[in-house]
């Protein structure tokens, strides 16, 4: 054990949690001054288009999603490593070999409803929150957390499902409509940067699948809210296209900036704490009286310790 938890510490020595925090703030703050930005790189990356509609369309559509990437991934970031908890054993084995497929399943099927299970999976204590104890302004600490923790859970777990076809099709192949498709109710040009002016922080992801609806429930577990772009060629071939598999339709999912930030936010918050109990874990020694566990605290963004006497 001696010589995995070494490994565990030069893991831990080499993370840097805020990673993506930083990712997704400089995301937000070019879409903000895009204009600004792109100036002296314009020339490089101007085609035949209207070079503000390069910048205010397709590439402003892109860090979008790459902001959705990000945060999909510091959740799996935090997912993956709650994982790995139960063997410290085997910790540097796991979480290295990373399965996609095995954390998404994991998310997904994590029991947010249930406390008891949320504070297990986090390292945590779980006790009754209808039985207050001897020192009451601890108990409410340790209430509030994690009564927090199982929120913000819910909340990653809801952002995850929602978005990761969004974040599965830009990762792998770019299935995105970085020009989206024309809305045959937009006017002319400038009604059109006018809306996309509107709000800088929000946006609507347009991705591309193929496939049948019964296809596309077992992988996401709901059904989408789609859309067909129905040339008059297709008319006559839907059902069979439909029937092969083979039909191409996109979803439209809104994204916002405030949420993605809070999003990653969270996830590295909680990620902190998972990593802090990892290493009091390592550190506790026989003789030990109390065993140190972390909870978040989220009006300040970090966490705190709060001592437990250990079993005889």
């Amino acid at each position: 054990m001696a010589a995995s938890i070494d490994q565990i510490y030069t893991y831990a020595n080499c993370q840097y949690t805020k990673w993506r925090v930083a990712v997704v703030r400089s995301i937000q703050k070019i879409l903000l001054n895009l204009d600004d930005f792109y100036a002296d790189i314009l020339p490089e990356i101007e085609q035949e288009n209207d070079p503000y509609d390069i910048v205010h369309c397709q590439i402003r559509n892109g860090w979008f999603y790459e902001a959705v990437s990000q945060a999909e991934q510091a959740i799996e970031d935090l997912f993956s490593t709650i994982m790995n908890l139960e063997n410290l054993a085997f910790f540097a084995k796991k979480v290295v070999r990373y399965s996609p497929t095995a954390v998404k399943n994991y998310i997904w099927d994590f029991k947010v409803d249930d406390l008891e299970y949320v504070c297990s999976q986090f390292g945590m204590p779980y006790f009754p929150l209808t039985e207050p104890w001897e020192h009451e302004d601890v108990f409410e600490a340790y209430k509030q957390s994690v009564v927090d923790t199982q929120k913000l859970v819910r909340e990653l777990k809801a952002f995850h499902q929602r978005y990761y076809q969004d974040y599965n099709q830009y990762k792998h192949g770019l299935s995105v409509a970085l020009i989206p498709m024309q809305n045959p109710l937009m006017k002319n040009d400038a009604e059109r940067r006018e809306m996309m002016m509107k709000n800088p922080l929000e946006n609507g992801l347009e991705t591309f699948h193929q496939g049948t609806l019964d296809q596309y429930q077992k992988i996401n577990r709901t059904l989408p809210a789609m859309g067909i772009l129905l040339k008059p060629t297709m008319q006559k071939h839907i059902h069979e296209l439909y029937d092969e598999g083979n039909l191409l339709f996109f979803t439209t999912h809104v994204v916002r900036m405030e949420e993605v930030v809070s999003v990653v936010e969270h996830a590295g918050l909680l990620l902190d704490t998972v990593w802090q109990n990892i290493l009091w874990r390592c550190e506790e020694k026989d003789e030990d009286k109390c065993h140190k566990v972390a909870f978040p605290a989220i009006d300040s963004g970090k966490i705190y310790e709060i001592g437990f006497p250990r079993d005889e």
